[in-house]
């Protein structure tokens, strides 16, 4: 490798010769003898030694080896001025023909221009960089949407308590807990980003709920069906409500979709707890928007007057407040359900005079078989699979798509899905031409046909 003096900085040119001297020489001798040729050829401005003064020149460097009583090398001569200078200089070097006594010939190798090989370094070092920092930034925008894919990803359903309750992750650490009627209601609000909930898994309140609610507070979060009364009324006896929500009449939590449970718990915030103050709001689809707001209004009224001055309310008074409720809303004469077309009144009288069903026939090996494998990837999901004649998957969607779309999925003969079947699916199902619904329970089926068969995944042994 050549050494470029330290004028390194200023050289634009690099003339580079090779010579073949007949004789041993010395450097001394080269440089001598290119300083003493060239010099006066063309003024005295372009003398070499002038030029180097000015420092348009830079050390003149010499590469030399010996052998069989000749000397050939290199020379190296920087130079800072423009091209037809360094031009000029090269053809003089290379008309030297003698380097003392010995006769000598020097061959100009080329004129390489420094500015467009540091030119050249320069841009490969930019290219360098870019690809670092594209890299760097490629890296750090992978991280960053992975942050944000873990910020929502949904959080796993836990067991609480003595009682082994279904419950979402937060319980344990919101000073509010969303109280609900089953696993499935757990799993749809986690869908929506709401975490701190538990489940009481039937009528009775279990007493891990009771020992949260002395030191938390409590949110109800119920079915707009009879159940969700139920519930409602032997949690208001044990434990202080501060604020009830209730799905649709007719409808289930676990039916809703996360926007509809996001409207109705209002603006929620750090994993669901809620930001309004204390109060009880019921929420019924059948008698239209201007009578629901009446009844909220009402319902606002009556239970959150702990806002407007003590807010610690007897369990008496509100077991009062809830029959005050019950009274108002039997008092209209049709109040209809969705999923049975009859009103409340109706619906009772019907259960008092209606026989229970007769068991289903046994599911066939091979139903049954699928159904246990398929199992896992079904429950917990809030999801349904659809299956033709021969065990065939022909589709799979959110429960509460599938009484929509049931009708639009030709040759479905078996359904399983991680949900309750109600009247509205059996409705769809026998429509729609299946055969067998397997789910986690069955809720009050008023109508079912002789063609379909209901079963439990607890009628499987699965639960």
């Amino acid at each position: 490798m050549i050494i470029v003096s330290q004028e390194k900085s200023i050289v634009k040119y690099l003339v580079k010769l090779k010579f073949d001297v007949e004789g041993v020489v010395e450097k001394a001798d080269l440089v001598g003898a290119i300083f003493g040729q060239t010099e006066g050829l063309f003024g005295p401005e372009m003398n070499l030694q002038e030029l180097q003064k000015t420092w348009k020149v830079g050390r003149i460097e010499i590469t030399l080896q010996s052998n069989n009583g000749r000397t050939t090398g290199e020379v190296l001569i920087p130079m800072s001025t423009d091209v037809q200078t360094a031009a000029l200089i090269a053809a003089a070097v290379e008309n030297v023909d003698k380097v003392g006594p010995c006769s000598a010939k020097f061959t100009l190798v080329g004129i390489s221009d420094v500015r467009a090989e540091r030119k050249k370094v320069i841009v490969d070092r930019a290219k360098a960089i870019m690809k670092e920092w594209a890299s760097k930034t490629a890296s750090e925008g992978e991280e960053s949407l992975k942050d944000i894919g873990e910020s929502v990803k949904r959080g796993r359903v836990i067991s609480y308590g003595r009682e082994g309750l279904p419950a979402g992750p937060a319980v344990s650490d919101s000073d509010t807990i969303i109280v609900v009627e089953g696993r499935a209601d757990v799993i749809n609000l986690l869908r929506a980003g709401i975490e701190n909930t538990i489940a009481v898994e039937g009528t009775s309140i279990p007493e891990t709920v009771k020992e949260l609610a002395k030191r938390k507070r409590v949110y109800a979060f119920l079915d707009g069906d009879r159940g969700g009364d139920l519930i409602l009324k032997e949690l208001s006896q044990v434990a202080r409500v501060d604020r009830v929500f209730r799905a649709p009449r007719g409808r289930e939590v676990e039916e809703l979709t996360p926007i509809e449970i996001l409207e109705i718990l209002r603006e929620p915030r750090g994993g669901g707890e809620i930001l309004e103050e204390p109060q009880v709001i019921y929420e019924h689809s059948e008698r239209g928007g201007r009578h629901d707001r009446t009844n909220r209004e009402r319902n606002s009224g009556r239970y959150s007057a702990g806002r407007r001055g003590d807010k610690r309310h007897s369990r008496g008074e509100r077991a009062e407040s809830y029959e005050r409720y019950e009274e108002r809303e039997a008092a209209p004469p049709r109040s209809f359900d969705e999923d049975s077309g009859i009103s409340r009144r109706e619906e009772e009288e019907t259960q008092a005079e209606q026989q229970l069903l007769p068991p289903p026939p046994p599911l066939s090996p091979e139903i049954s078989e699928k159904v246990k494998i398929d199992y896992p990837s079904v429950n917990g999901t809030l999801e349904a699979v659809v299956y033709d004649s021969g065990l065939n998957q022909l589709a799979r969607m959110p429960v509460n798509e599938l009484v929509s779309k049931l009708d639009q999925t030709q040759g479905a003969k078996v359904v399983v899905f991680d949900g309750i079947v109600t009247q509205r699916l059996v409705d769809a199902s026998s429509k729609a031409g299946v055969s067998s619904l397997v789910g986690h329970r069955t809720a009050e089926i008023h109508n079912k046909p002789d063609d379909l068969a209901i079963y439990s995944f607890k009628d499987l042994g699965l639960e």
